[in-house]
């Protein structure tokens, strides 16, 4: 965490949260209200979801770019199994929510502390965490704050006039979507097509040497292979007061034994992770001592990182979309690992 010291952005940033926590949005929009703010530097566009009126989580998520509305498409669609670890590592952006005084940490209320911000009772504490992939939630970056600050404000405008009447905020469900843009006359609304975020994955292909001699040296089986990759469920911190990172896990189990072949875990973020894995999976066929007839995944960027491997070595390659055997697998990991010491 950053030392904890007065800091007028702070200060600011926590006063208009106890605005909008006043307002209270989540009496008339939903989260499915999603709008655009952009940022006036960057020209990026964030995207406000007003949460609170299922009673469970009051307050704000702001998903960062058209890559952080994606991971809301997809959780709504419930394309990732509800409240898996994982799903954590799939949102991107800053999560502003209403605690109790005890959910938040002793930085956390230091901060509000030393910032003269005061707050009393349930779902009273405003408390601002960022999101990222594989990394732990965390305090944003102080530059962040003032873009933080303003989408509040706009986030309270909007909701103001939803609420007026003035004007209209369809679900997120069709091709347009309202964007509030800063201009030299201030911030004024616009009407943008949404276009969907289509995520790109590298696929390595099999170097001809390695495909000859594996196809030479091992017979093909009739078994099933399940291959996936995940976030462990806790990070890796170097001390408390440094941000944990979460390794990624890589597994090729046996459908039928449903035992596992190989394991391994990439502890940087330095490197696409998913990439670090192509040996990983030559390594658990050469384990095994046979090629599977055929390999089931479950995400599209294990799909796209064995496609190659597995058209060289005539293994047919299925996404199913669930494995139950890696499922399991991956609860008795979860719990062995949540059982003992995990630190760096």
């Amino acid at each position: 965490m950053p030392p904890i010291e007065p800091n007028p952005l702070w200060t600011k940033f926590f006063e208009t949260t106890l605005e909008y926590k006043k307002l209270a949005p989540w009496e008339w929009l939903y989260d499915t209200n999603i709008f655009g703010i952009q940022n006036p530097e960057t020209k990026e566009n964030n995207y406000s979801c007003i949460m609170g009126n299922a009673g469970q989580v009051f307050g704000l998520f702001i998903y960062k770019g058209e890559k952080g509305l994606n991971s809301y498409l997809e959780l709504s669609m419930g394309l990732y199994p509800p409240h898996s670890p994982e799903n954590q590592h799939i949102q991107d952006g800053w999560l502003l929510a209403f605690d109790n005084r005890e959910d938040l940490t002793k930085e956390e209320r230091d901060l509000l502390k030393v910032n003269n911000i005061k707050c009393r009772g349930k779902n009273a504490w405003p408390n601002i965490r960022r999101y990222e992939p594989g990394l732990e939630p965390w305090l944003p970056e102080e530059q962040d704050l003032p873009f933080l600050t303003e989408v509040i404000e706009q986030t309270i405008e909007v909701a103001t006039k939803v609420k007026s009447k003035e004007i209209a905020l369809p679900e997120f469900d069709s091709e347009d979507i309202l964007l509030r843009v800063k201009g030299k006359e201030g911030w004024t609304d616009e009407v943008i097509e949404h276009e969907p975020y289509e995520a790109s994955y590298k696929s390595p292909t099999l170097d001809e040497i390695t495909a000859h001699r594996f196809k030479n040296s091992l017979e093909q089986g009739d078994n099933i292979f399940e291959i996936d990759i995940f976030y462990a469920p806790a990070p890796i911190k170097k001390n408390a007061k440094t941000r944990g990172v979460y390794p990624k896990i890589f597994t090729l189990v046996d459908q039928q034994s449903e035992m596992i072949l190989h394991f391994e875990m990439q502890e940087t973020v330095d490197e696409d992770p998913t990439l670090l894995f192509f040996g990983s999976v030559l390594k658990g066929i050469e384990k095994a001592g046979f090629l599977p007839r055929e390999i089931q995944v479950s995400k599209p960027d294990v799909e796209c990182l064995i496609y190659g491997l597995c058209e060289a070595l005539g293994i047919k390659l299925v996404d199913t979309g669930f494995m139950e055997v890696t499922e399991n697998v991956k609860a008795g990991l979860f719990q062995q690992m949540m059982g003992m010491p995990f630190d760096g």
